[in-house]
């Protein structure tokens, strides 16, 4: 039996990206085929069996969160904003003068608030320059098909074909990567969900 943290991540993880759900068991030795629901009932018995994987999926499910189904844009920044924000502990320091000093190498919530808030603030050194990201997140509801239950057809409404979807929720997540050397900034937000008549 799995608890309410890792059962989020199933449900979260097969609401996003049912293949990349059906990826993970296969890489682990498992049936992976079938339905959301039986990918589900799958991956939350590979949890209760082996609770150490609940990191590897929460991991896969941050990267999701962040890069699937994402608009990007792309900018540079003037040097005038990068002003001041020469060293880590510069950026350190402007993060504590903001407030936000508990986001600093945070994560995103498994639910977010239902408006935008700010999740994680994060700096690294790397080949490419010293990047700074932020990243925010909300909760919004979307509709899932349910291509287990039939469609309907009314006397009242001919030539309509009703089909069935359930509601679930689903994070949105927008976050910026900047450069801090060049000012080239990449930003990101969720699309909107667009409803699917068949699994992905």
């Amino acid at each position: 039996m799995v608890d309410n943290f890792a059962s989020q991540i199933v449900e979260q993880i097969t609401l996003r990206k049912l293949v990349y759900a059906r990826e993970f068991l296969k890489q682990h030795g498992h049936p992976y085929s079938g339905s959301r629901e039986k990918v589900r009932e799958r991956l939350a018995g590979v949890l209760g069996r082996k609770p150490e994987l609940t990191s590897e999926l929460h991991s896969l499910l941050d990267e999701l969160d962040v890069w699937g189904t994402q608009r990007l844009r792309l900018a540079v920044l003037p040097q005038s904003a990068l002003e001041g924000l020469s060293s880590e502990g510069d950026v350190r320091q402007r993060v504590k003068d903001a407030g936000m000093l508990e986001l600093l190498d945070g994560r995103i919530a498994l639910i977010p608030p239902e408006t935008t808030a700010p999740m994680a603030i994060s700096y690294k050194e790397t080949d490419d320059g010293r990047l700074l990201t932020l990243v925010a997140a909300k909760t919004r509801n979307v509709s899932v098909p349910v291509p287990d239950i039939p469609d309907v057809t009314m006397e009242e409404h001919p030539g309509v074909v009703f089909k069935p979807f359930k509601e679930e929720t689903q994070k949105a997540v927008d976050f910026a990567e900047i450069n801090l050397d060049s000012g080239f900034t990449v930003s990101s937000t969720t699309l909107e969900a667009i409803p699917k008549l068949f699994d992905n």
